[in-house]
């Protein structure tokens, strides 16, 4: 008798694609035309507009998309009546983000109808909602020409083409997941943001299948890029900097850097700048746009599950604090988040390196003590919480406590006692009581949170939660909880910046301010929105830039001040 060992599949004459529906994941429909996928201009001079909707992620991945179809000949366009490819990158994580998608793509549908037929644009829906809703946004709701999951970009261009050459009414899509796709090997065309930070995407997917979360579903498993091919881009990006164009017309970029990015203006590079109110500035607009980069922020869903097993080397050493614990098997072999951090930051010490989005129970001890050793790490982490309430947590398979979420946060700030924390919030999770509300409200206040992002919580198709749980929370009783958390941290934020007032802070300078009042502004050591102005008889100021701001006042969210000039 055969032992496990020996056992073999039998030849059957079955391969891998047999044990999928055809056409389920790849397809095309309707008059299209023949395409030669290796031919390298197979855009011909097309021209597309892409607009860019949700998370970092997404920031970034419109950037790889730009990278594709601009070596394929396409060519982008800053407004979107002038395209003849209309794309939206779009986010499924809650329900307020899909329905503003598809508000989106109505309009686009509605300027295509008022077209010609042979003038009419292709639209395009990349990412999320585009794995969730192929078949609505291409059949029912005819919203779209083309549908592309987060895992297909490089097959774009040629699904595109074969539209674009193709009659009336042909359809593409290509949703498939994948086990390995990382785009290690594409470098993003960045031309959004503040032109001193750049995203880097180091992994893709997730593993932790939270009950809520559609993620798994949308971006597949966990797979990380190996660690040397990350450091070579950040070393090239550092090296040679990057073009930063101004912002296209419509155009939807991270929240985050919504407005820092340096607007052009007409006066002199070497006299100072007066604004509106007749204040003087000392900023030096970058009439090349090439801008350093300072700043890098390493991105994934779950970024410090980060695991490169790709060179056969190993320094993993797995383990939990008490109290935390995960729904997969934690990896044996590979380098880990912590050997990736200490190689980005050893790039240069003048490098600013920060992540997003860590999971609380990926933060082991070497990670924390990075923080003694690199002074280019920033006083700030973002750290999830999502609910405060123990049984919620193990309802939304969290694998934390409240109490082991606390003692994580003790770590942190015996190893830096100032670090600023930031966090995501849940409210009115399926069984949610307010005792469980009133334990988040608890633990917000014990940890003093500087920002945080509360959401009332939005039922998502395929999840464990949508299955197997009730949404039984009222719809008002969700917004006041929401409003009470909201108020929780805004107290904590306003308490701890004031402790500021009278300091001075490093800042890194990203641009003008929208404030109108000849002030500049950029983000301290604790992530913080801080503005400031300038004297006439102080250095000129350039996007890039560490300067010290000595703090006058300030608010929930951000710090007021003028220059320190030594």
């Amino acid at each position: 008798m055969a032992t496990s060992s020996e056992r073999r599949i039998p030849n059957d004459g079955l391969e891998m694609k047999d044990f999928f529906p055809v056409g389920s994941g790849v397809g095309i429909r309707g008059p299209v035309a023949e395409v030669n996928p290796s031919e390298r201009d197979l855009g011909r001079g097309a021209t597309y507009h892409i607009e860019t909707y949700g998370c970092q992620m997404n920031v970034a991945d419109s950037e790889l998309v730009r990278s594709i179809l601009n070596d394929r000949g396409y060519r982008e366009v800053p407004d979107r009546d002038t395209a003849n490819i209309l794309m939206v990158n779009t986010c499924s994580i809650r329900d307020k983000a899909e329905r503003k998608v598809l508000t989106k793509l109505s309009s686009f549908r509605k300027q295509k109808l008022r077209l010609r037929k042979d003038r009419r644009p292709i639209v395009c829906v990349l990412g999320c909602m585009a794995e969730r809703l192929k078949t609505r946004l291409l059949e029912e709701m005819l919203l779209a020409d083309v549908v592309v999951g987060p895992d297909a970009y490089r097959d774009l261009p040629r699904l595109l083409s074969i539209v674009r050459d193709g009659d009336s009414g042909a359809k593409a899509y290509n949703v498939q997941l994948s086990l390995d796709e990382t785009y290690a090997d594409l470098r993003p065309v960045r031309t959004s943001g503040n032109g001193v930070s750049a995203f880097v995407s180091i992994m893709r997917g997730c593993a932790n299948m939270c009950t809520y979360c559609i993620v798994p579903f949308t971006r597949g498993r966990e797979r990380s890029r190996p660690l040397e091919s990350i450091v070579d881009e950040i070393t090239g990006l550092v090296e040679a900097g990057y073009k930063v164009r101004p912002k296209m017309e419509n155009e939807n970029r991270n929240a985050s850097l919504e407005n820092s990015l340096v607007e052009p203006v007409e006066s002199e590079k070497d006299k100072p700048m007066i604004s509106e109110k007749g204040l003087l500035t000392n900023f030096v607009p970058e009439e090349s746009w090439l801008l350093d980069v300072v700043e890098v922020v390493l991105l994934g869903q779950n970024v410090n599950s980060y695991n490169d097993i790709s060179s056969g080397q190993s320094n993993m050493s797995v383990t939990y604090a008490p109290g935390f614990k995960t729904v997969y098997r934690p990896p044996k072999s590979g380098r880990t988040f912590s050997d990736l951090v200490d190689a980005v930051c050893g790039i240069s010490e003048d490098l600013r390196v920060r992540y997003t989005s860590p999971h609380p129970k990926d933060f082991p001890q070497d990670l924390i003590e990075l923080y003694r050793t690199h002074k280019n790490l920033p006083r700030h982490i973002h750290l999830p919480l999502q609910s405060g309430s123990s049984k919620i947590l193990e309802r939304m398979r969290r694998g934390y406590t409240h109490e082991a979420f606390l003692e994580l946060v003790m770590q942190m700030r015996s190893v830096m006692p100032d670090v600023a924390l930031s966090t995501d919030i849940i409210t009115g999770f399926c069984g949610e009581s307010e005792s469980d509300h009133e334990d988040t409200i608890r633990l917000v206040k014990e940890v003093e949170f500087e920002s945080a992002f509360v959401f009332a919580y939005s039922q998502r198709e395929k999840t464990f939660a949508a299955r197997h749980l009730e949404d039984d929370v009222p719809r008002e009783t969700k917004v006041r909880r929401l409003q009470e958390i909201g108020a929780a941290w805004k107290a904590t934020a306003l308490s701890r910046n004031l402790k500021r007032v009278g300091t001075v802070q490093r800042v890194l300078v990203e641009g003008k301010s929208d404030l109108k009042d000849g002030s500049l502004t950029g983000r301290s050591e604790f992530n913080t929105r801080a503005f400031f102005h300038t004297d006439p008889s102080d250095p000129k100021i350039r996007a890039g830039q560490f300067v010290n701001v000595h703090v006058d006042r300030a608010s929930t969210t951000s710090l007021f001040g003028h220059l320190m000039v030594t």
